[in-house]
């Protein structure tokens, strides 16, 4: 019986790296061979190293969103210090990450304003606009969220 690469879970040729075995594409991952001790015993940690494909492909889409919106927080009309702000979160629908209509520039108060929905969320500039979005992307999470 062949044995899997405990990475990727392939069954190409694996090389034995720690206690890990890993096939040819991973065996230089080497950051995955480190032994962390619990009270269970002695545990394999995996340590993260950058980004992985995806997620920086998600970012860097994210970033081009960026640039074709306004460089004002569309909450406040004041801070010039946006950073992009997921109207439905990642959490909730991962198909929206990258959704243009699902990103709006905000700055910090106002991203924190919208995402855990504290006092004041309503007397933002685009409240009323990302509901509307909001109900154009996915129906049953405007329905959730009006329901609250």
């Amino acid at each position: 019986m062949q044995a899997a690469c405990q990475h990727c879970f392939c069954f190409k040729k694996v090389t034995q790296v720690g206690n890990w075995l890993l096939c040819d594409s991973h065996k230089d991952l080497k950051q995955y061979a480190i032994k962390k001790k619990t009270p269970g015993g002695l545990k394999r940690t995996p340590l993260k190293k950058g980004r992985s494909p995806k997620k920086q492909k998600e970012e860097d889409e994210i970033k081009e969103i960026m640039k074709g919106l306004p460089d004002v927080c569309t909450g406040c009309h004041f801070s010039e210090n946006v950073e992009p702000s997921h109207l439905i979160p990642r959490s909730q629908s991962s198909l929206l990450i990258t959704f243009p209509l699902n990103i709006r520039p905000h700055c910090r108060d106002c991203h924190n304003k919208w995402e855990h929905k504290l006092p004041g969320v309503e007397k933002m500039n685009d409240y009323q606009a990302n509901l509307d979005r909001i109900k154009t992307m996915d129906l049953t999470f405007y329905n959730r969220l009006m329901n609250k």
